[in-house]
């Protein structure tokens, strides 16, 4: 239709999004003028016909082309239209070459490859001067204002209560934030596990609270809001500060209140009755407070101070996101200065992050403590599950708490039957699909010494307070540097305490990288957080938001833009993101706009009615699961609907530590699907399978793997290594597999700017491969690409080669983190193909392939 019009002499400017399909681009005539753009435009379309502009579905034809067809004239849109054509892009194939000239890509690279190979050697100086400073700053602390201090600076009551519950002395990071929090500032407290990180800014907010009351002779609503990104820490952090407080404001009322989706309504109902001093939550919760429950967001409307607990779980994504609008959105309603408050042990950017935080409340400070825990570790190497399990007794020997860390539901479920097995029946097992009552009565039980031992995945990996583990042992490796502090912290989780663990590799791969990850801690290098930019979901989802929260009045488009404006970094292209965005929301029915005025649309309800409440409220990815419950009622866990391809009346699986008989299983139609059983005694059984099990390996992970290869052999001799604060006793199979690696040479080794490129014709290999002899007429040849990639990268090129244009010449592809196999057909030369491959591409690969997600 197009080059039709542009032979009988019509002006053609197509303004074309950059996923629009090479082959389409390509089937038009060259008196097309093409430019591409990339934004939300690509939804409906817009036309420009005969000096007016229309927004909708294309329906002209070459006989009407004067006269478009359900289309909805915008007055602006030519205004608009010459405003993004001057902005897009002419070359015809820019969106698939590299933005910026290519001298500035060479610059970045050779940078990071300067800040890489520099890094090592340069920040154990700096950390050197950091300790030093530390030091003598806290010491003459001390000798200047005494021992007790900043406790000198809390309320007397609260000092009594301290010296009651047995605080000799503030740690170090309490010096540093208590001054601060009391002096009304900002923070972001970085410190590690078991630092008292956490008192550091509630001790000096309960302290603020009491003076206010002193003063006011009483205090009204919530005044101060703690969120948490875990269920699982909402209700052992209010336990925590119910012990500060329960003491100090004596009433009838919980000071302290509870409120996320474990939460009964009838308790909820509660809090709005009669409002907590304290009010601990998730974002998700906040959320729907804020938006659906007017006669208790109402409440909310004095809250002095929130405290964001484990920041860095949520900073990184969509969640964090969400929370910096939210506390946006709280400071209206609370028409004041909000005193914000982050936590995190393990942030490997803080000032970056901190300069994303603070918001219309002001800048945020960082009080870090960058000491790191002394731990005490021995590392051994097992090859099969009898070995696996004789080593894991061995470790945890006599020690009256421990804590098992795994990386999957699965594994945790298998080894704490194995473990059961051997004759270890003090033990539970904790991870994410265990019900949550059980989850809590597990963690009871382990404070009070009736359950000795934990087999845990990360639900245990963050502040929830489940007493004294004496030791910790890691079941592989735990992939990221930030997991290992975190899992090692929990190792006698008091401040001026040594962390024991046992460290058990499974195979040559988890040894290099545990190495790796002990070298980085050594040097206080966590993997980075990329600074976001707001996301347009989220941006959406907002609006909906604050749109419904308003009632019939609706809400202002100006009073989203300073909303945003306030929330984030803000930029002339999110402005007019913004306005793409409100159109598109109208184009679907979810908003209508009346003036400068935005109200809900008529498709709102029917697209988030009740029963999609939790989707539109959670920006967690959601699962589909199955909940699976006893013969009363009671829920035990719950497993991913995949597993219903198997599970029939019948079956027997295991979870939540327990083998049970399906009874059977509610269909979908019944309006809950659930699985009902019973408890039974077999080993004959299957574990549920998960889709969310494993961690990836960032690549910087791998880049370290690769810089320790050539100090193998010094590894190897030692028979105790040191890696900073860490003390790791080496087994004699690890330093032998040391050695053994060290023998291995390469006339070039993979690094961050070489890869190294093996092909190998399949019919040299005397004993083939099982994956080779699956297709037969013709000769394979198997390529093998070392790079420190990380699981991110290589999971995407698996994905290009597995369900790309040249999939057909693709047999089998491994992807791991430090380098890809791929068995293919002689005819294709798998470099130059990735050379050469686009981003569309790319991202149809990505949408087809499981593997990855865009």
């Amino acid at each position: 239709m197009v080059n039709s019009m542009c032979l009988r002499g019509v002006s053609v400017r197509l303004l074309l999004p950059n996923s629009t399909p090479w082959e389409l681009i390509g089937r038009l005539g060259s008196c097309v003028e093409v430019r591409f753009y990339s934004g939300l435009l690509g939804a409906r379309g817009l036309w420009v016909v005969d000096g007016k502009a229309y927004r909708g579905p294309c329906r002209l034809t070459c006989d009407v082309v004067s006269r478009p067809i359900a289309l909805r004239e915008l007055p602006s849109g030519l205004e608009r239209f010459e405003r993004l054509w001057g902005r897009a892009r002419a070359n015809t194939q820019g969106y698939v070459e590299v933005a910026e000239p290519r001298f500035g890509a060479c610059i970045r690279s050779n940078l990071e490859y300067a800040t890489l190979t520099l890094e090592p050697y340069v920040r154990p100086l700096l950390n050197v001067v950091e300790d030093l400073t530390l030091r003598l700053r806290g010491g003459l602390v001390r000798l200047l204002r005494g021992s007790w201090y900043p406790f000198t600076l809390l309320n007397p009551r609260l000092q009594q209560l301290l010296k009651k519950k047995g605080f000799k002395e503030p740690t170090p990071i309490q010096v540093l934030a208590i001054p601060r929090v009391l002096a009304g500032r900002n923070l972001l407290v970085v410190a590690p596990t078991g630092s008292g990180k956490t008192e550091s800014v509630l001790l000096p907010v309960i302290s603020k609270l009491l003076d206010e009351r002193e003063r006011r002779g009483g205090l009204v609503g919530v005044k101060v809001l703690y969120v948490t990104p875990m269920r699982a820490l909402c209700h052992d952090i209010a336990e925590r500060i119910r012990g500060l407080t329960r003491p100090l404001f004596d009433g009838s009322s919980d000071p302290v209140g509870e409120w996320h989706s474990d939460v009964d309504r009838d308790v909820k109902d509660e809090i709005c009755t009669t409002p907590p001093l304290i009010l601990v939550t998730t974002p998700e919760s906040l959320e729907l407070i804020l938006d659906t429950r007017p006669e208790c967001w109402k409440r909310l409307a004095n809250v002095d101070y929130v405290v964001v607990d484990e920041v860095h779980e949520v900073i990184s994504g969509k969640r964090g996101e969400q929370i910096l609008i939210l506390l946006e959105r709280l400071r209206r309603l609370t028409g004041g200065r909000i005193q914000r408050l982050f936590i995190s042990a393990t942030l490997p950017n803080p000032d970056l992050i901190a300069r994303l935080l603070g918001g219309s409340d002001g800048p945020v400070e960082v009080v870090r403590d960058p000491r790191s825990r002394v731990v005490e570790a021995r590392m051994i190497m097992v090859g099969d599950d009898e070995e696996l399990v004789t080593a894991l007794v061995n470790a945890i020997g006599d020690d009256k708490g421990y804590l098992v860390f795994v990386n999957t539901r699965a594994l945790a479920e298998l080894l704490h039957h194995k473990l059961n097995k051997k004759g270890v029946k003090d033990i539970g097992v904790h991870h994410g699909s265990v019900a949550p009552a059980i989850r809590r009565e597990l963690e009871r039980m382990f404070r009070e010494g009736r359950l000795r031992g934990l087999v845990a995945t990360r639900t245990l990996e963050l502040g929830v307070d489940i007493g004294s583990a004496e030791k910790v042992a890691l079941l592989g490796s735990p992939r990221l540097p930030e997991y290992f502090a975190q899992r090692v912290g929990r190792s006698s989780h008091k401040p001026h305490t040594v962390s024991k663990v046992a460290l058990i590799a499974l195979d040559a791969t988890d040894v290099l990288e545990l190495i790796a990850i002990m070298s980085m801690l050594s040097r206080r290098r966590l993997v980075g957080y990329e600074v976001y930019t707001p996301s347009l979901d989220v941006i959406a989802r907002e609006i909906l938001a604050e749109t419904y929260r308003s009632g019939g009045r609706g809400v202002g488009v100006s009073e989203v833009r300073e909303l945003l404006r306030l929330a984030f970094p803000y930029t002339a292209d999110l402005d007019e993101g913004l306005e793409e965005l409100i159109e598109e929301l109208a184009d679907k029915g979810l908003l209508k706009r009346a003036g400068d005025r935005l109200l809900l649309g008529d498709e709102f309800r029917r697209v988030w009615d009740r029963r999609a409440w939790k989707s539109f409220f959670s920006f967690i990815p959601p699962r589909e699961e199955v909940k699976i419950v006893d013969m009363s009622g009671n829920e035990v866990g719950a497993v991913d609907v995949a597993n219903l391809v198997f599970i029939r009346p019948g079956s027997v699986i295991r979870l939540a530590g327990r083998v049970w008989r399906v009874v059977d299983i509610k269909p979908e139609k019944s309006g809950r699907r659930e699985i009902r059983v019973v408890a039974t005694d077999t080993d004959e059984f299957t574990i549920p399978i998960w889709k969310s099990g494993g961690i990836p390996v960032h690549a910087s992970v791998a880049v370290e793997v690769y810089r320790l290869l050539g100090r193998l052999s010094e590894l190897g001799e030692r028979r105790v290594a040191r890696f900073g604060s860490l003390r790791v006793e080496l087994d004699d199979s690890i330093r032998g597999l040391l050695r053994e690696l060290s023998k291995v040479k390469h006339y070039v080794a993979p690094g961050y700017r070489t890869m190294v490129v093996d092909r190998i014709a399949s019919r040299v290999f005397k004993v083939k491969p099982r994956k080779l002899g699956l297709t037969r007429g013709y000769d394979l040849v198997v390529t093998t690409m070392l790079y420190p990639f990380g699981s991110k990268i290589s999971n995407t090129i698996t994905s290009i080669l597995l369900a790309g244009s040249r999939r057909d010449e693709v047999v089998y592809v491994l992807p791991k983190p430090y380098g890809i196999l791929v068995v293919h057909k002689p005819s294709l030369d798998v470099v130059k193909y990735l050379l050469n491959v686009d981003q569309r591409e790319i991202k149809e690969s990505i949408k087809t392939h499981p593997i990855c997600w865009l």
